[in-house]
């Protein structure tokens, strides 16, 4: 059986989360309500409910770290390529800015903005009958689990053996540091990147720190994602046109190496960092 690690092993999966809600068997929280269709946020704000509710009984130093919502929606698109879920239609948001809508930027086809909407999604047969993929949506996806499955559950608990005492190592010095975060993506810091995903990739995913590494390097992406798209819109407001492609160029391959590191893809991050490296 796969080992999982990270957030796949917690008692509040946000996997299964997705799952329950869309099934109707865990209600929305705070509000309580059993749907079979919902929107990415309401399924991030139950999540987080969860994870608050699952923290009041435990110490300060087992404290759990709930997904961000910008983590929680990638972890999403994950569901969304595996078919475990369907998109059914947009509505109006619930709140909208007391000045007027939000925009937001889509590309179907090519670069269209458009008022921002509550996307609604239900799950899909195949989803329902699932229950592996939902276990981990990010290894799933990036192992291609072939779907529906059944879940693998550990063996029957056994007693640990007897404790020896292990033999006398002396520590290797680790073959690299953690990335320094930075608030944006400079030329230097993007040459930088190149180099530690470099060495992580030598040192291989399962070596010790390097899935936490690999964590933090993609919750950085996404602070060098924002920061880029604001660089794109003064640029367009100052009439730097060659300026602001640049911006929005920068922005879309910070979203992919994202996205590659949470799928822990990291030969891929490396090829799209490149790119980065070779933005004039």
């Amino acid at each position: 059986m796969p080992a999982f690690r990270g957030r796949a092993t917690t008692p509040v999966r946000p996997g299964l989360v997705i799952k329950h809600v869309l099934t109707g068997k865990l209600p929305l929280l705070p509000t309580g309500e059993l749907v079979t269709e919902s929107s990415i946020v309401d399924l991030h704000r139950t999540y987080k409910e969860l994870i608050k509710m699952e923290n009041m009984s435990r110490p300060r130093t087992r404290k759990l770290r709930g997904m961000t919502y910008r983590s929680f929606l990638t972890l999403f698109k994950f569901s969304q390529l595996l078919n475990l879920v369907t998109f059914v239609r947009e509505e109006p948001m619930q709140f909208p800015p007391p000045g007027g809508n939000l925009l937001s930027i889509r590309k179907p086809d090519g670069i269209e903005t458009v008022i921002s909407a509550r996307r609604i999604f239900k799950i899909s047969p195949v989803g329902a009958e699932d229950e592996k993929s939902w276990m981990n949506l990010c290894r799933a996806w990036r192992e291609g689990w072939p779907a529906p499955q059944k879940a693998e559950y550990a063996p029957t608990y056994a007693p640990p053996p007897e404790k020896v005492a292990p033999p006398l190592v002396v520590p290797k010095e680790k073959p690299w540091a953690p990335f320094k975060r930075t608030p944006r993506a400079t030329a230097r810091q993007i040459k930088l990147l190149l180099k530690q995903l470099e060495k992580l990739i030598d040192a291989g995913i399962d070596a010790p720190g390097v899935d936490h590494e690999v964590e933090r390097l993609a919750s950085m992406l996404v602070d060098w994602s924002v920061e880029a798209e604001d660089a794109a819109n003064r640029a367009e407001k100052a009439k730097k046109p060659k300026s602001a492609k640049h911006e929005r160029e920068l922005k879309d391959l910070c979203d992919k190496v994202e996205v590659a590191l949470i799928a822990r893809k990291l030969a891929e991050a490396q090829k799209v960092v490149m790119k980065m490296a070779e933005l004039k």
